[in-house]
């Protein structure tokens, strides 16, 4: 009492107790309550924290063991199950890198490593489809040069032996020497120009034209074939002008080997439909033919080089095979829209897609709307004779 009458905090604090014995601390102050003065006493007492401490400190050491070990055996499983998948992927790659397009990808139970073995499962299935081309590709290339060849030795020799002092015959043998020629020429040309097209070296000339004189030139050469074999071409167009900007020898090409294609395959009826119509601030060309069509998982493959389509109903014609894959690069290469509309026994309609121009009223020739698709410049090369595509 006498140290709290005379502390000047009006409250006293102080430690009871030695070292070796439990101590404890006491508190002393004055509190004021409805004009009284009341005294509060607080004791506690005081554990030594020295003792607590260590023991906290063991504690520790065994938990960060146990998390330890624990930790250790869990990053042991996660990881043996998310290696193991990655470790049988990389084996199935080296195996498929040999060439052994056999091998399954196994995913695991993980989504990102199951995306994984997908793609990869994926690839695989592009890289045999591929191998397959390419075989298919071997060979066509193969025979389409090993016939032409072989007609040229045989009437080169016929020529030497036989027909050399006979000039009605030697002028016939002569003949199928120089169409032989021209096919070998039409074929290694067509080649040529799709691996340019394809490797990004061939550029196009883009310049205003009209699409519909265009289509009319490109159809009049085809008119032998209504007067000599009894095809019905029907065209319908727009009222032109169909002014357009791209390179027109090109597109004359596209729309020849899109014609020559619908005689390939136009049916029993030979009638083919060429339609030319405004869709917008666009302009579309289609053929349609009244063929045997083409199935649905063949549809993504047509584009293809050499690819045959099981359908056998086709009128014999000369061709390099490669006319669907001409015209898919030219008109990827002025990034136009095409595609082809298709059903079994029904026939099929190709068809693309140019940005329409202005056509100035003071001159008759097209100015390119400021809104056009652009186009990359690209070397022009002349349409080929329908009946050598």
């Amino acid at each position: 009492m006498d140290e709290l009458a005379g502390s000047e905090l009006g409250s006293v604090t102080r430690i009871v107790g030695s070292r070796g014995e439990q101590r404890t601390l006491e508190f002393a102050t004055h509190m004021t309550r409805d004009d009284m003065t009341l005294l509060m006493f607080i004791f506690a007492p005081l554990y030594p924290v020295k003792s607590t401490i260590s023991i906290l400190r063991v504690q520790l050491i065994y938990i960060t063991i146990i998390a330890l070990m624990l930790a250790f055996m869990i990053a042991a499983y996660i990881s043996y199950r998310i290696s193991r998948p990655i470790e049988n992927i990389t084996k199935a790659a080296a195996e498929m890198a040999k060439g052994d397009y056999s091998v399954k990808f196994h995913g695991g139970n993980y989504t990102e490593i199951k995306n994984l073995a997908a793609t990869l499962s994926l690839a695989e299935s592009e890289m045999q489809k591929t191998g397959e081309y390419q075989r298919d590709l071997i060979s066509n290339v193969s025979h389409d040069l090993r016939t032409p060849l072989t007609m040229i030795k045989s009437y080169a020799e016929m020529i030497r032996d036989i027909s050399g002092n006979d000039p009605v015959k030697r002028e016939t043998h002569l003949n199928v020497i120089i169409d032989e020629a021209d096919r070998l020429n039409v074929l290694v040309n067509d080649m040529l120009n799709l691996s340019r097209m394809q490797s990004k070296r061939m550029v196009i000339f883009a310049a205003p034209f009209d699409l519909l004189e265009a289509t009319e030139n490109v159809l009049s050469s085809y008119n032998i074939l209504s007067e000599q074999e009894g095809y019905d071409i029907e065209f319908t167009s727009s009222k032109g002008p169909l002014p357009v900007n791209a390179d027109e020898a090109k597109i004359k090409q596209v729309i020849n080997n899109l014609m020559t294609n619908a005689v390939k395959y136009c049916g029993e009826d030979k009638k083919i439909i060429v339609s030319l119509k405004k869709s917008g601030r666009k302009v579309r060309f289609s053929v349609t033919d009244h063929g045997m069509g083409i199935a649905p998982d063949e549809v993504p493959h047509i584009w293809d080089k050499y690819y045959k389509s099981s359908t056998h109903h086709v009128r014999e014609t000369e061709g390099t095979g490669l006319g669907l894959s001409i015209v898919k690069e030219i008109l990827n290469l002025h990034r136009a829209e095409f595609d082809v509309k298709t059903a079994v026994g029904k026939g099929s309609t190709f068809w693309f897609e140019l940005p329409l121009v202005k056509m100035p009223r003071n001159t008759g020739r097209p100015q390119v709307q400021p809104n056009a698709a652009p186009q990359d410049p690209q070397v022009s090369q002349s349409p080929q004779d329908p009946a050598k595509l």
